[in-house]
């Protein structure tokens, strides 16, 4: 159901993986590690849009999300 990606341990993922040479330092893997992170905020910001804009169209038909989560 999850990309493997979002599943595995960080202990599992091996420097081959990520297209880094041990010589490269700890600082690129920083560098990745901060993109991915940026990714992951902007997937979170945009599902919390569509959320609040499913929310907003279900409450104009008078329907109300919450009751629909609990």
């Amino acid at each position: 159901m999850y990309p493997t990606f979002l599943v595995r341990k960080v202990s599992e993922i091996r420097p081959h993986e990520l297209s880094i040479k041990p010589e490269e330092g700890l600082e690129d893997v920083y560098q990745i590690l901060g993109s991915l992170k940026r990714k992951l905020q902007d997937l979170v910001i945009d599902n919390k849009r569509m959320l609040a804009i499913s929310s907003q169209r279900l409450g104009s038909l008078g329907i109300d999300i919450r009751d629909m989560i609990e």
